[in-house]
């Protein structure tokens, strides 16, 4: 039997995520595979380890909810937005995980691969990993590119409390770094990791049998899921819902929405508020994984919107899983196919969003052929198993 240790963000259980539940996804697959995996995904009773990223101080956070902020926060460089961050936060938990983390590594013998997930972890893990293991991969969104241009990693650093606390990675000790989009992958390739040690494999999701989703007499069903964060664009589409209520009265909208930036959520209550929303928008907590199927196959469209050039969101894989039709923003993806396997809209222009979900709500000939459509690529090309297998492939 292989023996892996997964070195993964730490969250709580009520944050617990698309990437949180795509590296459960991943150790199940892999223990089908024969592989022991060691992991602590989330904090659990037993364990030590502290949530990985720390609670953002109330005054950073009043700034966050600022409008302009809101609208400006994705032109700031993501390194810079980082170390701004971790200059105003309490680093005694990422210590302790980087402390536990040694003593897993304290002898290389006791696991043949050692795979970090560099997203949301403790700054500093990777490099650590790579100076214990002589067999580390790297599994990375978008985190490794940032982690590879360190610019302004020294400015953090200039009060450590662990040898390796916001130390970068060398990109020459990476041997074999694991992408979850060719996107994540060729931009860490242009912050200086080599090409023959990058790889894309997609997360994947379960294919459960096609659902009937019943009819609902003159009324229109959307959803959202996400965590209330900006990044999901909940605001974006609060913006636009006045609009088209003009065109459907009856159109409702539920929000499953998890745990983010309280002031975000302060912003999106004043939102509905201020458009006499509320008796249209269902604000609803996260829901088990198990009953989102469910609602899926209760409604009529999804809302999805992604900041990352190539979205790979587990909820819009399963949102095409289940047949549901879809509204995304333009994306450079084979997942976000404009007439193909969505329609898409243009995230500042409120009209464009509009007219995407009109022909969504009112053109069931649409909705039949892109939800076939849709169906089918994921079930081509983002299934659990195909992803367990690349992975065993690349880490055995």
């Amino acid at each position: 039997m292989k023996r892996l240790l997964l070195l993964a963000p730490v969250v709580e259980p009520q944050f617990v995520g698309g990437l949180q539940l795509a590296l459960l996804d991943l150790v199940t697959q892999l223990q089908q595979l024969d592989w022991d995996v060691e992991a602590r995904i989330y904090q659990e009773n037993d364990t030590p380890l502290a949530p990985s990223v720390p609670p953002t101080p109330a005054w950073i956070a009043a700034v966050q909810r600022s409008p302009l902020l809101l609208r400006w926060r994705q032109r700031i460089p993501a390194g810079l937005r980082l170390t701004l961050s971790a200059l105003f936060q309490n680093h005694h938990a990422a210590i302790q995980n980087l402390r536990w983390a040694e003593s897993r590594l304290t002898d290389p013998s006791r696991y043949d691969v050692v795979l970090v997930c560099v997203d949301t972890n403790v700054r500093g893990m990777l490099a650590l990993a790579l100076a214990r293991h002589p067999r580390v991969a790297v599994l990375s969104l978008a985190a490794l590119a940032e982690e590879l241009r360190p610019s302004w990693w020294w400015l953090p650093r200039c009060r450590p409390l662990h040898p390796f606390h916001y130390r970068p990675a060398n990109a020459a000790q990476i041997r074999c770094a694991i992408f979850a989009s060719d996107r994540w992958r060729a931009d860490a390739i242009h912050a200086g990791l080599s090409p023959q040690a990058a790889h894309t494999i997609y997360f994947g999701i379960p294919l459960p049998p096609l659902p009937q989703r019943p009819a609902a007499a003159n009324q229109q069903r959307l959803l959202w899921v996400g965590r209330l964060t900006p990044e999901k664009g909940l605001h974006l589409l609060l913006a636009a819902l006045p609009l088209l209520r003009q065109r459907f009265p009856q159109l409702t909208l539920t929000a499953i929405a998890a745990q983010g930036e309280p002031t975000y959520r302060r912003l999106i209550d004043d939102l509905i508020a201020t458009a006499n929303l509320a008796d249209a928008v269902s604000l609803r907590p996260p829901v088990p994984r198990a009953q989102l199927p469910a609602l899926y196959a209760q409604h009529d469209a999804l809302f999805f919107y992604s900041i990352n050039p190539e979205p790979v969101a587990l909820v819009l894989m399963e949102a095409y899983a289940h047949g549901l039709p879809v509204a995304a923003n333009h994306a450079d993806s084979p997942l976000v196919q404009d007439g193909v396997t969505c329609l898409t809209y243009h995230p500042t222009r409120p009209h464009s969003l509009v007219e995407s979900l009109t022909r969504l709500l009112s053109s069931p000939e649409i909705t039949t052929t892109l939800a076939a459509r849709a169906r089918r690529e994921v079930e081509q090309h983002y299934s659990l198993e195909a992803m367990g297998h690349h992975y065993n492939r690349l880490l055995g």
